[in-house]
């Protein structure tokens, strides 16, 4: 899909997304930025299939 501005300035553009979609870049950034997404990805490549949840720092 193309976007095409309607003045033809393209760094004047704009774009719209749902709020669902928004959401979900926001809480994405989120996990990101606090380094559970690191942490998942980790805990997908241990092949042990276990997670010990005393060890995960919910304050963050």
């Amino acid at each position: 899909m193309s976007i095409i501005p309607a003045n033809g300035n393209q760094n004047e553009a704009v774009v719209v997304i749902s709020k669902k979609d928004w959401d979900s870049i926001v809480e994405t950034i989120y996990l990101e930025g606090t380094g559970t997404l690191a942490k998942v990805s980790q805990r997908m490549d241990d092949d042990s299939g276990f997670s010990d949840f005393d060890d995960v720092d919910w304050d963050k």
